[in-house]
């Protein structure tokens, strides 16, 4: 969806609902075929959503990129599950 709405004429005829999950696609998928902070125009906030990610202790990560370096280095190891677009 993101795709497409940035190939939009850009006449302001087009509205799309971007959700929380452009921030998780930046930190996990390389090269996207759009920029989510440069090619779309914030209008409003329509909800708030607080998320939460755990792990455990004993895994060797300090922050969010780590965690997905490591993961990405161990992908048969890994498994997520998503209420949204994966």
């Amino acid at each position: 969806m993101h795709a497409a709405l940035k190939a939009t004429r850009g006449d302001g005829y087009a509205l799309g609902y971007v959700s929380n999950t452009v921030a998780v696609l930046t930190a996990v998928t390389a090269n996207l075929p759009f920029d989510p902070v440069e090619d779309f125009k914030l209008i409003t906030v329509m909800a708030g959503f607080s998320g939460v990610l755990a792990a455990n202790a004993s895994l060797p990560v300090e922050d969010f990129r780590a965690f997905i370096d490591y993961v990405r280095a161990r992908p048969a190891r890994f498994f997520y599950a998503s209420y949204g677009a994966a």
